[in-house]
């Protein structure tokens, strides 16, 4: 059987993370067992074209208006929207060019996650998403599919053992 191996520079040294594909990048969101900051959860991309990863900052809060963020080739972003707190366990499904991200488990504050998040890859910008029917439990360790347009749930765990 054939194979290949590409070693790639730069990436995110994370575990439990959720990755997307959306055209010719790979989106990878967050996950809690690093050493960095809090600030420094958000997205990392890799383009599977030239394969380099770059992060895409993200902010916990909503920034001023007038901040503006520079990535290390030099293009300017403005992020604005709730991100996402740490998290592991969590599933991302894109849908129209949108990637949405629910579920998870948080060890900061020590509780499953519930809000349904969207991020907007063109505008680098959060959203949540309001549950027509009520939030959902939190749940991690889950899989998510998407189907006609619909976030599918299966699986995963509802305790709220410690970890």
């Amino acid at each position: 059987m054939a194979c290949w191996i590409v070693t790639l520079q730069g990436g995110p040294k994370r575990t439990t993370q959720a990755a997307v594909a959306l055209n010719d990048k790979i989106y990878a969101f967050g996950s809690c067992w690093c050493t960095e900051p809090a600030e420094t959860f958000g997205v990392h991309v890799l383009n599977t074209i030239d394969y380099r990863w770059q992060r895409v900052p993200t902010r916990l809060f909503q920034p001023n208006p007038s901040q503006q963020f520079i990535d290390d080739s030099g293009q300017i972003y403005e992020p604005y929207g709730e991100s996402p707190v740490h998290r592991v366990g969590h599933s991302v499904v894109e849908y129209k060019g949108k990637i949405y991200l629910w579920g998870g488990f948080c060890h900061e504050i020590g509780v499953l996650c519930s809000k349904m998040y969207c991020f907007d890859p063109e505008e680098r910008t959060w959203s949540v998403i309001p549950c027509a029917s009520g939030e959902a439990t939190g749940r991690e360790k889950h899989t998510a599919v998407v189907f006609n347009d619909m976030m599918i749930v299966y699986g995963g765990s509802e305790d709220q053992q410690p970890r």
